[in-house]
């Protein structure tokens, strides 16, 4: 019998690694939290670590008559290629850095993430290359919320009894991530919305992120 999709995730890293059942998660409210209140028509949307592209099949349902320009990017190579496959008219491309966004500075208008940056080295490392790429809007979801210690807090998922031993979350510091917010609105970027629980119906964890430029 073959495994679950979400322990394929886990446990074969370096194959077939489709993530329905892992990686950016199957479909979620916070999938179009930030969509609906401050995605508009004719805005281009770039989807960081798109996964097997959830969040774009929740928009294609949803939205299939808006006009907006979608690219959805990710670090395996055989997710891109699925992508391809299930979502013609629509763009996917790889990613071959985690930590950093293979797009020119300023270059999309929307700049869209979801269960990515938990992945990443810091909160802050992760928002400079967001904010990097956008034009006008952020969008970060975390899958956790945001920890009341003073420092960011790595756990490896190994610790929740996986196998993946390169894979590891980052619990976030509320008072860091904050602090990172006031840093961006130096440059411009209002911090426009911080929402935490998110789809509680399905899970407690999700926290939406939103900055805006003029």
């Amino acid at each position: 019998m073959a495994n679950k999709v979400e322990e394929l995730w886990f446990n074969t890293p370096d194959v077939w690694t489709l993530c329905r059942g892992g990686g950016n998660g199957p479909a979620h409210p916070s999938q179009l939290y930030a969509f609906e209140k401050y995605v508009k028509s004719g805005m281009s949307f770039l989807d960081y670590g798109c996964g097997s592209a959830t969040t774009a099949e929740a928009i294609i349902k949803k939205y299939a008559q808006m006009p907006f320009f979608y690219l959805g990017v990710d670090v395996i190579p055989k997710n891109v290629d699925w992508c391809v496959q299930q979502f013609p008219g629509y763009q996917f491309a790889y990613n071959p850095t985690l930590h950093k966004i293979d797009q020119p500075d300023k270059s999309w208008d929307v700049v869209y993430s979801r269960h990515v940056v938990d992945h990443m080295r810091s909160f802050e490392e992760a928002l400079d290359e967001h904010c990097r790429v956008a034009k006008k809007l952020v969008i970060i979801v975390l899958w956790r919320p945001l920890g009341e210690g003073g420092k960011h807090q790595i756990k490896n998922i190994v610790d929740q009894g996986k196998t993946y031993e390169n894979e590891y979350t980052n619990d976030y510091s509320r008072e860091k991530v904050v602090q990172a917010l006031n840093e961006k609105s130096k440059k411009g970027w209002q911090t426009l919305e911080i929402a935490e629980g998110v789809g509680k119906e399905v899970n407690k964890f999700d926290t939406v992120i939103v900055l805006g430029k003029e």
